[in-house]
């Protein structure tokens, strides 16, 4: 089982790490799925995560449900644009709609359920 949750968080690891750089695809929720993984798996890869830099400048705050304005703001406006973009270019309605949708769930979610400090 060990070596399930260790291939399964280098995936998403790869995927949190691709989503830096697309920011159509939430690197948050993967990089806390590696976590997870690497907690249930391998001590050592989950103690490199919870030290390194990236962690603890981006996720530390997150994981204990609160980020600064600058923070969520910085993370919510570049991928709200590109959304929009998409909104905007997509001749096909219901991806329209899923975009919409995933705009209003990401404001949502980072007005009210993430606490600013």
């Amino acid at each position: 089982m060990k070596v399930v949750f260790i291939i399964i968080g280098w995936l998403s690891l790869i995927l949190g790490t691709i989503g830096v750089f697309l920011p159509i695809l939430p690197t948050t929720p993967f990089i806390l799925l590696s976590l997870f993984c690497f907690a249930k798996s391998s001590q050592k890869l989950h103690d490199k995560i919870i030290n390194s830099r990236f962690y603890k400048k981006y996720l530390a705050s997150a994981c204990k449900g609160e980020m600064t304005l600058k923070a969520k703001l910085l993370i919510v406006i570049p991928v709200s644009c590109l959304l929009f973009v998409g909104i905007i270019f997509t001749p096909i309605i219901w991806i329209k709609f899923l975009l919409i949708a995933l705009v209003l769930i990401k404001w949502y979610f980072f007005i009210f359920k993430i606490k600013t400090i």
